[in-house]
Formats: C-alpha cells, structure tokens, sequence
C-alpha cells in the first residue's frame, strides 16, 4: 500500500471514530431531554394539584353551591395520577411511591369534598363509642395538608432529580 492509500484508511477510520462520537453524544442529550421532559409533566402535575386547593380556597371547596367544577378539577388531577405513576417508574420506586403517595391523598380529598358537600351542617361532633368523630370540614382539612406535604415531597424528589441530571451532563 501506498502512502496515500495509508492517509485515506487513517482519514476514514477517524471519521468514522468522529461519526459514531457524534451519535453517542445526541442519543445522550436526546435522553436527557426526554427524563428532563417527563420530570417537567411530573412537576406540572404537581403544580396543578397545589393550584386546586389555592384557586378555590377551602370555603370554595365547602360550598355546595359552587359551581361543580370544583370537584371535576380534582377528579381530572386525580385521573392523570396513572400516566404520572407509569412516568414516574422511569426514575425508580423511590419516586414512583411518593407519587403514589400524592394519588392516595387525592383520593382521600375528593372523597371528603363529596361528604362535605353532601353531610348536613351540624353544631355538635357526635360522639361515637366514647371517641369524639371529627366533622367533615376538619377532616378535609386534615386531608389537603396531608396533600399538600406529600406534593411537596414529590417537588422535592423531582427537583434533585432534575439537578443530578443536570450535573451529569
């Protein structure tokens, strides 16, 4: 072989070595756009729940004489839970059972807006076996900060997730 025969084989084995760099580093960025677009609907999910209770306030959400949207909103916040869950499973099961977590809870305060909204207005809590029963609306509440703490939990985990995956570059 001659010399130029010698520079033409050293010139295609580099670019073909600059070739296949190139596609490793674009399936890299490509992924890291992906997690970092799945953590962004994990983070507006979040968002949304948090928006719910603030938007309508917790006499809003008492108020049976609101419009029914209310109850809808949360019910639309809650059926997005099962793509949010499947989402979160790429990021392991430390993530996917704090959002289980938060779906529980939506669970637990769409179901406390229903019997607020449906149970009469009492002046006495009825005691029930000698155990005082909390009313309705101290129960809601009781559910929307146990939400509202477990959401932020979530924002949490999805924030250092999204800073260790910045840092990995």
């Amino acid at each position: 072989m001659e010399l130029g025969d010698w520079i033409l084989v050293i010139a295609v084995v580099v670019s073909l070595g600059l070739g296949v760099t190139s596609i490793l580093q674009t399936a890299k960025i490509q992924k890291r756009q992906y997690r970092q677009r799945l953590l962004g609907e994990i983070t507006q999910w979040a968002t949304d729940i948090l928006a719910c209770w603030f938007a309508h306030g917790f006499d809003g959400l008492l108020n049976s004489d609101v419009d029914e949207d209310v109850f809808f909103t949360w019910h639309d916040v809650g059926a997005r839970s099962q793509n949010i869950e499947e989402i979160a499973s790429v990021f392991g099961k430390d993530l996917v059972s704090t959002v289980y977590q938060v779906v529980r809870n939506i669970s637990a305060v769409t179901t406390c807006i229903q019997n607020c909204r449906s149970s009469q207005p009492t002046t006495e809590i009825p005691e029930v076996y000698g155990i005082e029963e909390k009313a309705p609306e101290d129960s809601l509440l009781e559910k929307l900060n146990d939400l509202s703490a477990s959401t932020c939990g979530l924002m949490e985990k999805v924030g250092k997730i999204m800073s260790s995956n910045m840092s990995l570059g």
